[in-house]
């Protein structure tokens, strides 16, 4: 009996996927989109995504006043749908006049579009800006992505330190912030996103490849200091799996056995 439990545990040991560590790519350039009373936006990569390329996209609108609306769409020029987070959209923090939001495409289909738009349900008032920001990213084989959290924050202080969505493994996290003025500095450990468009009104960055929460950190005009911020986190999820022990061999005859990657000797 002891035989066969050696036996079985070798099986299982020699015929185990291999597990490479994931890692997130920036996979082209990102795109910014912007217009002036519009209830659209849109960005264009220089080329298509390809094929389960995740995409992450920040948007924002803005008002003369106090207005609530919603997002009617985000999708491709193909028709691709993404997924706006749970928390979108979220309004600034003095009268509802900045309202913003986040989506993501988690596997993008063979027939994805460098072209994203955001629809909003209303036009932005005032010569003020509807925007967009897309950034498209490559994960290691053996991966793929999950929606993991997202986060929101307000705040009244040139400081955007908030919010810290949480992460759960190896993440690529997305930053949006809006704000009453511009944003004039993206903070380290963040990257630019979008292509770095933007700087008027809002702004996006990523941290790739990282398994502690990160706080949001731009820097805002000091003029008019209020501001609105979103988070969201993508997890990389392993798709390894491991044989069955019940699907291993029971009994053996006394020789060589060829399995995976070596032989395996039964005495």
């Amino acid at each position: 009996m002891k035989k066969y439990l050696f036996i079985l545990i070798s099986l299982a040991l020699f015929l185990a996927p291999e597990v490479h560590a994931a890692v997130w790519n920036k996979a082209q350039t990102g795109a910014y989109g912007q217009t002036y009373g519009s209830a659209t936006a849109h960005c264009t990569f220089a080329s298509h995504p390809a094929l389960g390329d995740t995409i992450l996209v920040g948007f924002a609108t803005y008002f003369t006043s106090a207005t609530s609306t919603t997002i009617t769409s985000v999708k491709d020029s193909n028709n691709n749908s993404y997924t706006i987070s749970p928390q979108s959209p979220i309004f600034n923090a003095d009268t509802n006049t900045t309202e913003m939001g986040i989506a993501y495409l988690l596997s993008a289909p063979s027939n994805a579009s460098n072209t994203i738009t955001v629809t909003w349900g209303k036009a932005s008032t005032g010569g003020h800006l509807t925007s967009i920001w897309c950034d498209d990213f490559s994960l290691s084989s053996g991966y793929v992505a999950v929606f993991d959290s997202d986060a929101t924050a307000t705040g009244t202080t040139d400081s955007v330190n908030a919010p810290t969505t949480s992460v759960s493994g190896n993440d690529i996290v997305y930053s949006t912030v809006s704000t009453k003025a511009d944003v004039t500095a993206l903070n380290s450990p963040w990257l630019d996103g979008g292509g770095a468009g933007g700087g008027l009104e809002a702004y996006s960055g990523y941290v790739a490849n990282t398994t502690s929460p990160v706080a949001a950190n731009m820097t805002t005009n000091p003029i008019v200091p209020l501001w609105a911020s979103m988070e969201e986190a993508i997890r990389a999820s392993s798709t390894a799996t491991s044989p069955s022990p019940s699907s291993t061999i029971l009994s053996l005859a006394k020789g060589t056995l060829a399995v995976g990657r070596g032989n395996l000797s039964i005495y």
